[in-house]
């Protein structure tokens, strides 16, 4: 590597190391099936929350993160130790957009836009 020779290493996603490194993932034989193994996370909520907190079910339904803004996240908390709320703050500063497709239709407590109170909030 000192040579800025290429190597071969397992690598994976959400990591820092694909924001700290131009890397180029390598496309797996059809038998090998080490190299392309995906996972989906799927958040878990008690049958009744739709019916319980439908705000927060609501949002639940609609909140998708990119593997790109994981990478990045866990880029800047781990990898650059910078505290989490520092990281969330800043992201969601410069992704409102992103924000507000999570909480579109969403309510506050008190029957408020969610996302006016985070625009609000973040001063946009």
């Amino acid at each position: 590597m000192a040579d800025e020779e290429w190597v071969t290493f397992v690598g994976w996603e959400p990591h820092w190391m694909n924001v700290s490194f131009d890397l180029a993932y390598l496309a797996d034989s059809d038998d090998a099936g080490v190299a392309s193994i995906e996972s989906t996370v799927w958040t878990i909520t008690p049958a009744s929350l739709a019916k319980e907190a439908p705000q927060a079910h609501r949002f639940l339904s609609q909140y998708v993160v990119t593997i790109e803004d994981q990478n990045e996240w866990v880029h800047e908390y781990s990898y650059e130790e910078r505290p989490a709320d520092e990281v969330a703050q800043e992201w969601i500063e410069d992704n409102l957009d992103t924000v507000a497709e999570w909480l579109e239709g969403v309510e506050t407590r008190d029957g408020e836009s969610a996302i006016e109170q985070v625009r609000a909030q973040f001063g946009a």
